[in-house]
């Protein structure tokens, strides 16, 4: 199967400093931690990524892991082509994000990814239904069909009975499992969900986590990024980050953790 993701030599550098900027406060000694290993010589930027590859093929279900402060949300940000990268190459389904415009990117993002995040950011002021069909009016469906393809993954999550409810009106689950189906309503090559169950409790958690494995089964490819070891668990394939560098690479059955290149295969 082809390649969907590909970072390949993939950096990111962030927070370089004007000589006129305010002192910024006092880091805890958490903070100091965790952003120690990733400033560079002259202290001025802070490295959240440095030089990794690796490949995603369609159909994968992947979990991207490490700690807070690892890079694995900067490495989220470049898969969903939220942000671009200081070094290095990042294909989405083929196209290269590093030269995009930002109406091009949003463009791929709306046609080619589905997001879920932790805290669903859905629309407060607009029904269930009404928030399901939003990706699809940017993509230009007539407004009938939209209507019709909401509903048909309001039903897949089972959440049909609730499409008229407005987000405030539902439980954490349920605003979930609504994230779920606008994430999936525009029929996305990539499902990417940063953290999906952290706000949950263990039951809706576990029934997010079966409908993630329900959507991979139908082809999709889903990448999951979280610091839960149970969540990323359920993912046929894990990769950790460390520092801001590929600590391992393991697909199930696959004990030696042995890193692999920008192909997706292992190299010993």
């Amino acid at each position: 199967m082809e390649n969907v993701v590909v970072l390949e030599n993939v950096s990111k550098v962030y927070g370089i400093k004007s000589k006129t900027a305010l002192p910024a406060a006092e880091p805890s000694r958490k903070e100091r931690h965790f952003r120690s290993h990733r400033r560079d010589e002259n202290a001025q930027s802070v490295r959240a990524l440095r030089d990794i590859s690796f490949a995603i093929k369609r159909g994968e279900y992947v979990s991207i892991t490490g700690p807070s402060g690892s890079g694995k949300t900067t490495c989220m940000n470049m898969i969903g082509c939220l942000d671009r990268p200081s070094g290095g190459l990042v294909l989405i389904n083929g196209q290269s994000t590093v030269e995009m415009d930002e109406q091009a990117l949003a463009v791929l993002r709306n046609r080619t990814i589905g997001f879920v995040f932790q805290q669903y950011h859905l629309l407060p002021s607009m029904t269930v239904l009404e928030n399901v069909t939003l990706p699809l009016r940017y993509l230009g469906m007539e407004k009938g069909r939209r209507r019709e393809r909401a509903m048909e993954v309001l039903e897949r999550v089972s959440l049909a009975d609730k499409a008229r409810r407005y987000p405030n009106e539902l439980s954490g689950g349920q605003k979930q499992r609504a994230a779920i189906a606008r994430a999936v309503a525009t029929n996305p090559t990539i499902v990417l969900a940063d953290e999906p169950t952290g706000a949950l409790d263990s039951g809706s958690g576990a029934l997010v986590l079966d409908m993630f494995a329900d959507i991979n089964q139908s082809g999709t490819t889903v990448i999951l990024v979280t610091h839960d070891s149970a969540a990323a668990a359920q993912a046929r394939r894990r990769i950790n980050i460390i520092d801001g560098v590929i600590d391992s690479d393991i697909r199930s059955g696959d004990a030696t953790g042995r890193e692999r290149g920008p192909d997706g295969e292992r190299h010993d």
